[in-house]
């Protein structure tokens, strides 16, 4: 033990950094080694409060190795992954105007720039639902189903490269009456035959299916003039979050 060194530990951590979030029970990584699960691409990393409980497990075998001298020094003292929280803080809450004006320019179409029913339908899936832009635009036409005449959104990992940021981030989440009403349902029905619902966000190692789309509604902002500091895709989400 008195070979392992604090740039040994340094290693560890960077190493523990790139593992796949539960590695052990997705069907892509459960069977792999350490190396060849890591080696797997597109995979979502273990987020930073995992990763930091791995860290701080390693500590606390190395403080107890140097008190009973099985080991000369400790080890990953102080050494953690700092949270990735900056982005999420800077993002802020739509406004109701902001809501209403972009429900409005979403469904009407005044400024002729919602082209494709993709942008029109995922955007519009996030602001009713506050799901994750990952969830929407990885979405299959099977995921929208009826229960007892009610319909809902199955967020689910089932299928080929969807992902979810934990295991409870599987839900079910009703369609609101107001998508009804738009006509999603027919949409949906119209594309039944398609592997995604989406087809036009195509899929990124990093992003997954949502970068297209997060990117589209990024400009989309811009153009209408609403676009602000900390204003983006992901404000829908955490805009259903504050009003729960």
């Amino acid at each position: 033990m008195d070979q392992v060194s604090r740039q040994d530990a340094a290693d560890m951590k960077k190493l523990v950094q790139t593992l796949p979030a539960n590695r052990k029970t997705k069907p892509e990584t459960r069977d792999l080694s350490l190396q060849d699960a890591i080696a797997v691409p597109g995979l979502p990393k273990m987020g930073v409060k995992t990763v930091n409980s791995y860290i701080d497990m390693f500590r606390r075998f190395w403080d107890w190795a140097e008190r009973h001298g099985r080991a000369p020094h400790k080890l990953c003292d102080g050494m953690k992954v700092a949270k990735a929280k900056q982005a999420a803080e800077k993002r802020k809450a739509y406004s109701k105007e902001q809501l209403s004006r972009l429900y409005v320019e979403l469904t009407e179409d005044r400024s002729g720039l919602v082209k494709k029913d993709d942008h029109k339908w995922g955007t519009l899936l996030a602001m009713f639902t506050g799901a994750r832009l990952r969830e929407v635009a990885q979405l299959v036409p099977s995921d929208i189903r009826s229960e007892g005449g009610i319909w809902y959104i199955d967020i689910n990992a089932d299928g080929e490269k969807k992902s979810l940021k934990s295991p409870a981030a599987k839900r079910r989440v009703s369609v609101h009456s107001e998508l009804i009403r738009l006509g999603f349902l027919e949409s949906v029905e119209a594309c039944a035959k398609q592997p995604h619902l989406f087809m036009s966000l195509s899929y990124n190692e990093k992003e997954a299916y949502g970068r297209n789309l997060g990117r589209w509604v990024g400009t989309f902002l811009i153009k209408i003039g609403m676009k602000e500091d900390g204003l983006v895709f992901h404000s829908l989400r955490h805009t259903a979050i504050v009003r729960m």
